[in-house]
């Protein structure tokens, strides 16, 4: 149930009989020259609701901005604070357990580890006040198993930035977002050590270890349906 079209009374009474809800969060986000920059929100918030329809749960509106700095110099990418990330997703935690919530997930489908620990950062200061409150904290491609990786020719062991994998997922829930003729791959190196505000100047395109001219409705079926059945199963 997709908690943003519901009235007040509609929210209270599916809580009462749910008592779980997810939270997908996102990025504005460069994906190279072929995605949106709302291709993280997109496939967390779309899973989620996929989800919610086998097992009964309620999907709350997504949180569309994230913590992004590696792509912080492409225009076009917006990215928060770490205090701000935090801030925004401990607040949105304290609102759902007021109003009855037993169990959430926070489901983000951007990956960056500055913007997932500010989530886990958020997450335990909930946690420390409502010990009662059961938080999972899914980047969404940890939900992938062999099988669906196994589809992947260049991304099996980990899902690039705009690539194969993001780009067959788009192609099954958001094909008209993807512009095929404009998609380049990309693997830049970046130097160890070097402390820097965005690592822009090592990326052309924006995709980061990843091909996205190997994607494929077909591959990205075996993806959205391993996502949706394995965080079903969570739920």
């Amino acid at each position: 149930m997709e908690a943003g079209s519901l009235t007040w009374k509609e929210y209270e009474e599916f809580l009462q009989k749910v008592k779980v809800a997810i939270l997908p969060v996102g990025s504005v986000e460069e994906h190279g020259f072929h995605l949106p920059l709302n291709t993280d929100t997109i496939i967390a918030h779309e899973i989620a609701l996929r989800a919610a329809e086998k097992k009964s749960a309620l999907v709350l509106p997504p949180v569309a901005y994230g913590l992004c700095r590696t792509t912080s110099g492409f225009p076009g990418t917006i990215s928060l604070s770490f205090d701000t990330t935090r801030g925004i997703i401990k607040e949105i935690l304290e609102g759902v357990v007021r109003h009855g919530a037993k169990r959430i997930i926070l489901l983000t489908g951007h990956f960056g580890s500055d913007h997932i620990e500010a989530l886990r950062e958020a997450s335990l200061s909930v946690k420390r006040r409502h010990p009662e409150f059961e938080i999972l904290l899914i980047p969404l491609f940890d939900l992938l198993d062999d099988k669906a990786r196994g589809v992947l020719e260049v991304e099996k062991e980990e899902a690039g930035h705009a690539g194969e994998a993001e780009t067959s997922i788009m192609f099954v829930l958001k094909p008209n977002l993807v512009n095929m003729e404009r998609a380049e791959g990309e693997s830049p190196e970046f130097p160890n050590f070097v402390v820097e505000t965005s690592g822009r100047k090592w990326m052309r395109t924006g995709v980061i270890r990843g091909e996205p001219r190997l994607a494929t409705k077909e591959k990205g079926e075996v993806m959205v349906k391993c996502l949706v059945e394995n965080l079903a199963k969570l739920l």
